[in-house]
This record gives C-alpha cells, structure tokens and sequence, in this order.
C-alpha cells in the first residue's frame, strides 16, 4: 500500500483543490493508495511515502514545524521545508493551485518530484507571451507599457520549466455544497469535511427566461483583472443601451440573490479572473446558461469543460464581437440551448463519477515515486 499524506491550508480555497482525494478514498485505496489527510506538518505527515502540498498559504501547514527546527520561511521561502521533507525519503508533489498558467514557484521545479498546475499553457511556444506568469496580462498590459517592462520574463527559462509541470485536476472538482455558503456552514464543512457533493442542475429553457443577458463581477482595484470586467461591463452596457435593457443591476448583491439572477438569464459572459478558469464559469453551467467566455484554446487542463460551440460560446479577449455573439445566440436559439445543455451535463456526469480521476492520480503518484 501506497501511503500519500495531503497537507493544505484549513481554508476554504484548498479545501475544495483537495476535495477530490475526499471524495475518491475508497476507490484510491483499490488501488493500493492510502490517503491521509493533514493540515500541519508534523512527524505523522513525514510517515508516509508520497507527500502533496496545496501551494495556497502553505505557509499556515509550515509555520509551527518550522518553528521548532529554527528554520526560517519568512517570505514564502519553502525550499528549506522541502529539502527537510526530501531527507526523510519521501516524493513531494508540490500542486501549485494559483488560477495562472504561469509557474508561481519555479525555483521548486528542480526540488520536488512534481510539479503539478491546474491549467496549462498547450504550447510551449507560446511561453513568450507570459506576463508576470499570467499569459494574458501581456495582453491586456498594452495600456501599461512602462509597468510592463519593468515585468518581462525570461521566455526561453519559462519553456524550460513548463517541459517539467504536469497537469492536475481544476476547480470542477471542487466542493460544491459549500460554495457560496455562510462563513460558518463553509467552516463547519472544512473542520468536519463530508465527501457528498450535492449539486443542482437547473434546466429552464433558455427561451422562458427572464433576462437576456446579466452579469455582476466585483472590481477589487487589481488593475489587469478590474480593466478586462471593465471592457465586458462596457460592451453590456452598449448593447442594453442599444436594446433599451434597463432592468440591470451593477452593485454588489448577496449570494442567495445572485444565484437567483443567475437562473433567471439566458445568457452569462465569464471573463478572465486571476486566471483564465473562474468559480463563475461552473456557477454557469449549474444554472443551465449559455456560457460566452474568451477564447480557451491556448490552454490545456482537465477535466476540460471549453469546447468552443459546444459547452461554451467562444468570444475575443476585448469582447469586440459581444453583440454578435448576443444576436447569433437569440438567432440560433434551438443550438444555444443545446449547447448549454451540454455544458451542463457534462458538469452533471462528471460529478457523478463518470471520469477516471483515480486512473489519473494513480499516474501521478507513479511519476512522483519514478523521480
């Protein structure tokens, strides 16, 4: 038997990157992986012979035992964590959970055994136009240019670490029950974590709908992600002010009623986040909208939920084409609808446990010990 310690943070963010290993325990341990679960490093988390450490505030499992063996890691410097966990024998798997594309610890690369991201760039070539490891902060950084100077990278170290990362599992795993929730639920389900995972699907056609289109993203002064919902709340307000759309709202709302809203529109536009995957797109597809997202072909990740014309509509970075993607929806609604109906049961299936998320872990595990 196999034994994996999995230490991440007692936040809500790692609680739902980790859940899977939850939720597929007992189908891990058929094949001979016995997964135990920590969120502080201590000597039961060295007995075993795979360690996996979420990245996000790893510093929360390290502190205490860096503490007692004098180590600093002020600064997010793990690599004297690292090297102590690597004298006990045991391959570490470091998944880095950041919403990038970028590699946020790349001095980790030659560290750890492997190096796990959530998504992906699908080639290397395009490592150069990598801005501050985010691929498309280049992009939208044309407005910045003296800020993004001071930024630039070195492409061809960027090609040479992605050739060491290997694909993990995104958010679509996540812990959904507990998404949106009150701070108290959210922590009762991280202390006392259950691996059930209801979810609903809401399926009233797109034409009964209230709303035609609607969408609410809050701006936190972060000026790459602020500017790209700018641009989409720009091109909304075009089009209802075109349309005279004048039942909108813009300001901040509570969950309850954004989740209401939600199911009330036919049509939801998902810009980019922190990272090009966001919680909003799943919310989507839960709600039984037609998903009109930027273009995802320049990344790799699984499960892959971005079928263009398939699961979601596909629209510029700029959402210069918003309108006509609007219109050919209203125009084309039978094919909308289907693929709205797609993306959401494919979303449905997969949390089902119809997907080989063992089969693909178990790999990992193999690589890890390989190395």
């Amino acid at each position: 038997m196999i034994k994996i310690s999995v230490l991440y943070a007692n936040r809500s963010k790692s609680h739902h990157d980790m859940f899977p290993l939850r939720v597929y325990k007992k189908e891990l341990a058929y094949l001979n992986i016995k997964v135990l679960f920590f969120n502080y490093l201590n000597k039961n988390t060295l007995s075993s012979d795979v360690i996996i450490i979420s990245s996000y505030r790893a510093n929360e499992c390290f502190s205490n035992f860096a503490k007692k063996n004098n180590i600093d890691i002020s600064n997010d410097n793990y690599l004297p964590i690292i090297e102590l966990i690597k004298s006990h024998g045991i391959s570490i798997i470091w998944f880095d959970t950041s919403d990038t594309t970028g590699i946020s610890f790349p001095n980790f690369l030659n560290r750890v055994n492997v190096y796990l991201k959530q998504q992906i760039l699908k080639k290397t070539t395009d490592t150069h136009n990598l801005y501050y490891d985010y691929f498309y902060r280049k992009y939208f950084h044309n407005y910045w240019k003296t800020e993004r100077d001071k930024l630039q990278i070195d492409s061809k170290q960027i090609k040479r670490a992605y050739s060491k990362v290997t694909l993990g599992w995104n958010m679509a795993f996540a812990d959904w029950k507990i998404h949106g929730k009150n701070r108290m639920l959210r922590g009762f389900n991280i202390t006392f974590p259950s691996i059930k995972n209801n979810f609903n699907l809401y399926r009233k056609p797109l034409i009964e709908r209230q709303k035609r289109t609607w969408f609410l993203g809050e701006n936190k002064g972060h000026i790459v992600n602020d500017y790209h919902r700018k641009l989409l709340i720009t091109a909304i307000k075009k089009y209802n002010n075109k349309h005279k759309i004048t039942d909108y709202e813009y300001e901040s709302i509570n969950y309850i009623k954004y989740n209401k809203l939600l199911k009330e529109t036919a049509v939801v536009p998902s810009p980019y986040g922190l990272g090009e995957i966001c919680y909003r797109d799943f919310e989507i597809l839960f709600s039984g909208c037609v998903m009109i997202k930027p273009n995802m072909d320049h990344i790799k990740t699984w499960p892959n939920m971005y079928k263009p014309m398939e699961t979601y509509i596909p629209c510029k970075w700029d959402f210069s084409d918003f309108e006509d993607r609007i219109n050919w929806i209203f125009n084309n609604m039978s094919k909308a609808q289907k693929i709205a109906t797609n993306g959401q049961n494919l979303i449905g299936n997969l949390l089902m446990k119809e997907n080989n998320f063992t089969q693909r872990f178990k790999n990992i595990i193999e690589i890890a010990l390989q190395h």
